[in-house]
């Protein structure tokens, strides 16, 4: 059996209480954890991400995207 490259690098950023709430159901509807459900979402978006700082319009309609799950 193949074992799956070790995942070494994290990610985070920071969300209100009520997107974490829309996050976790998204999450629990898919049948995965939190940390997964964002994984599989982010690395399956096709779009292009560039980085334009705090609040930038790609980094809001990336969690736009998130959100809506």
């Amino acid at each position: 059996m193949v074992k799956p490259p070790l995942r070494t690098k994290s990610i985070g950023f920071k969300v209100s209480e009520e997107e974490y709430a829309q996050l976790e159901t998204a999450a629990q509807a898919g049948g995965c954890t939190l940390g997964e459900w964002c994984r599989e979402t982010v690395l399956a978006s096709d779009q292009e991400i560039k980085p334009t700082g705090p609040g930038g319009a790609e980094a809001q309609a990336l969690m736009a995207e998130l959100v809506a799950g």
